[in-house]
């Protein structure tokens, strides 16, 4: 399985992390917070399948793009899934037609622009030879983190989350776990904001992968809020979590 979290930023602040969208395997898209703003055309053309965690806009930012992209280049637009909620809240705040167009009803070659899926909570979906599961999390409104199953490998995704357990439940449970991508998005001082906006500090981050007492996953760190990076940076590496790492922007990874 290959997995890059592609970049929100440009020159020398190119490891800042502004928005989230992850590409797994050339072809799934984790959210599409800077996917259509990146990605070129034959790029766009591999892309089956879209999960939108939720619809804060660093996670959404550039789905009306990239769909728009799609038709504009010919391409086959990708399929979409989320939660019944994160459907509602796309159609009533995004594609309204006044932040965008509504393609939800636009019609093109006799079809809707939007082939939008409801997912089902710890239901497998099939894409290619990827098993993506849908487990919710704790964040402020309802969100998704995936676990991401390949032939070889497998990935558990937290996307925006405070403390939570279900996540960790699925992991404990699984034959094997070669990564986490976990958030962490605020430094230990301000834990208070952290917990009001359902996000972790990196004692929070140590104690989330504390939860996994089954396997000795890599762990990357992700969603480190720009002003705030280089002390969440240092307070994670203080930690002495086991296999960590600071996630780059732009650069592949390899599981196995």
């Amino acid at each position: 399985m290959k997995f890059q979290l592609l970049p929100s930023a440009a020159g020398k602040q190119s490891v800042i992390q502004y928005a989230t969208s992850l590409l797994i395997d050339d072809r799934v898209l984790i959210d599409a917070g800077t996917a259509g703003f990146y990605l070129e055309r034959d790029q766009l053309a591999k892309i089956t399948d879209i999960f939108i965690s939720h619809t804060h806009m660093d996670h959404v930012a550039s789905l009306p793009s990239l769909l728009e992209a799609c038709l504009g280049y010919g391409l086959k637009v990708p399929t979409i899934w989320g939660s019944a909620d994160t459907q509602k809240h796309i159609r009533e705040f995004i594609f309204n037609n006044y932040v965008w167009p509504d393609f939800f009803e636009v019609i093109v070659n006799g079809r809707p622009v939007i082939d939008f899926q409801v997912m089902t909570d710890l239901v497998d979906i099939g894409a290619g030879d990827l098993l993506i599961k849908p487990i919710p999390v704790d964040h402020v409104i309802s969100t998704h983190g995936f676990l991401v199953t390949s032939p070889t490998s497998t990935l558990l995704i937290s996307s925006d989350t405070g403390p939570t357990h279900k996540i960790w439940q699925v992991a404990n449970a699984l034959n094997r776990l070669d990564a986490v991508i976990l958030e962490v998005s605020f430094d230990n001082a301000t834990d208070k904001l952290a917990l009001a906006a359902k996000h972790l500090t990196p004692a929070m981050f140590h104690a989330e992968i504390a939860k996994i007492t089954c396997h000795q996953p890599q762990v990357f760190a992700v969603h480190l809020k720009p002003w705030s990076r280089d002390t969440i940076i240092r307070e994670l590496q203080s930690a002495g979590i086991p296999h960590l790492s600071i996630m780059e922007s732009g650069k592949d990874y390899f599981l196995p």
